[in-house]
């Protein structure tokens, strides 16, 4: 695409506009990656708008380059084409998977392939040629992605907290609702506690963290609210702050202590001086465990600040 346009300074074209703004967003994220010490693979999604950008650049300049007779960018299209699938093949057999989709991948390219071919020799209807070619091997370098990113999404035996693509092992079977497994005895009788107990308040439940409460948002699509940020350590809310919650009526349950991170003192002192325990049998159906182990952080205390 950028050959095709000529470069003029100031940049006016769109194509060169375009490469400043996708390729300097590939530049910034493989620089990242390639410094950052710490960081989940979940978050390299960041490459997923630069690469369609560039790949779409791409796109863009086929017409052109027919249109013009480039062979030499026609040649550079084709072996990147080659190249791309042929890496995609490769990544999808170190995993083991060998289902029909990967198959059609490169059946569907090398019709494409062939299509091409044909509009190179004294055939009728050239351009029909090359357009049927040049979508079917678009829809080929498609297929794969696409196939996994589908199993991605279907995966429900991943986890909910720290998700990640489909690493060619079958997980299937669970609900979209349990959030990469299901609840423990006991969090599920407390979390039928805290449904039929909150109706009428904003939050389900406070907790210390986000990893204390992501599987309690994505079993009831309902607010939870985490004290602590994602990890605990953030001071997201102090004892003044939920205190004035529970006198609008936003929250009424705290489930708070054990071993998990982001204990907080002042918060601790409110508790248990302004709040009360629910004890174990509290509720229509009984048996709800005031010391639930709420994953990860250990045994926790539920307790009621209407």
């Amino acid at each position: 695409a950028l050959l095709v346009a000529k470069i003029r300074l100031p940049l006016v074209t769109g194509a060169h506009l375009a490469a400043v703004l996708w390729g300097g967003w590939l530049l910034t994220c493989l620089v990242f990656f390639s410094l950052a010490g710490f960081f989940h693979a979940y978050y390299m999604i960041l490459l997923a708008p630069g690469l369609a950008g560039a790949v779409g650049l791409a796109v863009a300049a086929v017409p052109l380059e027919w249109q013009g007779r480039r062979g030499a960018i026609a040649a550079l299209l084709v072996v990147a084409a080659v190249l791309t699938i042929s890496f995609q093949m490769y990544l999808a057999g170190t995993l083991g998977v060998s289902a029909w989709w990967i198959n059609a991948a490169a059946l569907v390219f090398c019709a494409g392939g062939l299509a091409v071919v044909l509009s190179l020799l004294p055939l009728p209807r050239q351009s029909l040629w090359r357009a049927g070619g040049s979508g079917l091997a678009l829809l080929a370098l498609a297929i794969i992605p696409l196939g996994w990113s589908a199993l991605t999404v279907a995966d429900t035996g991943s986890t909910g907290m720290l998700p990640s693509a489909y690493s060619g092992r079958q997980s299937f079977g669970r609900g979209p609702g349990d959030g990469g497994g299901s609840l423990a005895p006991e969090n599920s009788s407390l979390l039928d506690y805290l449904q039929a107990n909150t109706a009428d308040t904003r939050y389900l439940v406070a907790v210390p963290s986000a990893n204390n409460g992501a599987q309690y948002v994505l079993a009831t699509g309902r607010p939870v609210l985490y004290m602590g940020g994602f990890t605990g350590s953030d001071p997201v809310i102090d004892a003044h702050g939920l205190s004035q919650l529970v006198a609008d009526g936003e929250l009424r349950y705290v489930l708070y202590g054990g071993s998990q991170r982001g204990d907080n003192q002042g918060i601790s002192a409110w508790l248990q001086s302004t709040c009360n325990v629910v004890s174990s049998g509290t509720g229509s159906g009984g048996g709800l465990n005031a010391q639930a182990r709420f994953a990860p952080g250990g045994a926790s205390t539920l307790y009621d600040c209407k």
